[in-house]
């Protein structure tokens, strides 16, 4: 998925297929959040910001956009292996649905992943904000904000999943993390929202 261009991924995302899915669309959409702190930052380089701070800032964004574009990947490969557990008829009853839990199992460790780097992204945008001038605000405000939705996405994807692989303790506490991580996400958009709209709202 990630080295298509932007309308054939949207088309493939258009199909009557499982895969790529909202798993997929999430991380995307958190990539894009991503690119979006990476660029605000680097306006405020240029424009005689902290020239460290600034370009640790620029260099995490760049890399979780990075590793989120590769598990958009991974989230379609992953529910391409729970589909072809649900096809392979080998074995007995028992064997076919061990294998497809553990199938679920590893595609539940996708979206948790997505969900903690969201995280990251939106504490990123959050910084970018009041690094940035004020034209840059909004594109900082929208990194939070993609990165919140792709938190909510993909933590409803991993409950469904946790469910699906039959509710394992490991994966319960994954879940239970990942809703502490979301929580943070969304707390952090709320605060980039609000800095920005208080910056806006300042005399000049």
């Amino acid at each position: 998925m990630s080295s298509l261009p932007l309308d054939d991924f949207t088309r493939e995302l258009a199909q009557a297929t499982p895969a790529p899915g909202g798993g997929a669309a999430a991380a995307v959409t958190c990539a894009l959040g991503a690119a979006l702190a990476a660029m605000t930052g680097r306006i405020a380089l240029a424009r005689g910001g902290d020239d460290a701070a600034l370009a640790q800032l620029v260099e995490s964004a760049e890399s979780l956009r990075t590793r989120l574009l590769a598990l958009a990947d991974e989230d379609a490969l992953a529910y391409s292996a729970v589909i072809a557990a649900r096809k392979d008829a080998s074995g007995g009853e028992q064997e076919q649905e061990a294998r497809l839990r553990a199938a679920w199992r590893k595609a539940a460790h996708v979206p948790a992943e997505v969900v903690r780097l969201s995280r990251e992204v939106a504490l990123l945008g959050r910084r970018a904000v009041r690094a940035a001038p004020p034209g840059a605000g909004p594109d900082a405000v929208m990194a939070t904000l993609l990165a919140a939705a792709a938190a909510a996405g993909s933590q409803l994807n991993l409950r469904a999943n946790v469910l699906a692989a039959g509710r394992p303790e490991d994966l319960r506490v994954l879940a239970d993390q990942s809703d502490i991580a979301l929580r943070d996400t969304q707390r952090a958009a709320a605060e980039a929202r609000m800095a920005l709209e208080e910056r806006l709202q300042a005399p000049r």
